[in-house]
């Protein structure tokens, strides 16, 4: 089997860090390298203590900021340092179960023409010590096209997660849009791979995405840097702009500024079901966690539909 690389960018998080790199030694398949980027931490002892706590058959690729540059451009150096078939993002307080590189390797050694995999979600809300499963359930374990991706993601209102998910780092190489001009690069980009390639649904629960306080993606953006997002896709990736825009997948926009784009020429398509799909959208982010997993799911089905 292929190996894989996997990406960390720390700041100061240093509350999980340790979990972190347990959580990478964990894996019945290890990575090959650990590419960590320091950035902007002035921890002197932080190489050391990342190597220390990291399985010896792993090599650590250390690169340091001098400052703090934020997440997106830390990745972007990252990335020039990928060397094995495979990859994954890995966030500080993210969980990844011990079968997660297997399973999604796995799909990928025997689907060639495949360039990431994701599952099915789980939410570890670090506030409420509880933790929520999302099936979805509208999906097969299968090999999607792009326009079979397309008009699912049109009838149904999901995400894929970037903690689900596997790269081909070939692939991945060429053709990314993370930039520092995105505010959610992970997203646009599992989205866009999604427009050039399709997609590979692993029908399992095989990591979890930690909710806490102060985190940046706890929070609903605000709609001039969602609109800014938008203008750039048209700008620079019309194609994917109109999959964007026909399949219904900004609905993080509020109420208000999809009324005021409905009546703007310069936003052709923009359509009422965004405007249903954003207030399920906010009302999700009201109440997914004061239900119990069970109800969550059942309410997840009912919102996921139009």
């Amino acid at each position: 089997m292929s190996g894989y690389d996997v990406v960390l960018t720390f700041y100061n998080d240093y509350y999980f860090i340790n979990r972190c790199i347990q959580n990478i030694n964990s894996q019945t398949l290890l990575p090959n390298n650990l590419i960590f980027v320091d950035d902007g931490n002035r921890d002197k002892n932080l190489k050391k203590r990342i190597r220390n706590l990291l399985n010896k058959k792993i090599k650590l690729i250390f690169i340091s900021n001098s400052t703090n540059i934020k997440v997106e451009r830390s990745l972007l150096k990252a990335f020039k340092y990928l060397k094995s078939k495979y990859f994954y993002l890995q966030g500080t307080d993210d969980i990844h179960y011990k079968k997660f590189a297997f399973k999604n390797i796995e799909v990928l050694e025997k689907n060639p023409h495949v360039v990431f995999t994701f599952s099915n979600l789980v939410i570890n809300n670090a506030i409420n010590k509880n933790k929520y499963r999302i099936k979805l359930s509208f999906l097969k374990e299968k090999y999607y096209t792009s326009e079979e991706i397309g008009k699912i993601f049109q009838k149904n209102q999901f995400k894929i997660y970037q903690n689900t998910v596997m790269f081909r780092s070939d692939f991945f190489i060429k053709n990314h849009i993370f930039s520092p001009k995105f505010k959610r690069s992970d997203y646009l980009n599992s989205s866009y791979f999604c427009f050039l390639k399709g997609c590979y649904f692993i029908n399992s629960y095989l990591s979890e995405f930690t909710y806490r306080k102060k985190q940046y993606g706890s929070r609903i953006l605000k709609d001039d840097i969602l609109i800014d997002e938008l203008n750039i896709l048209k700008k620079y990736k019309i194609n994917f702009y109109n999959f964007f825009i026909k399949n219904n997948m900004h609905y993080d926009l509020s109420i208000f500024s999809i009324l005021k784009m409905l009546r703007n020429k310069h936003y052709n398509g923009i359509s009422f079901r965004w405007l249903i799909r954003s207030i399920k959208f906010r009302i999700w982010k009201m109440i997914r966690f004061i239900v119990s997993s069970k109800i969550l799911q059942i309410l997840f089905i009912f919102f996921r539909k139009i």
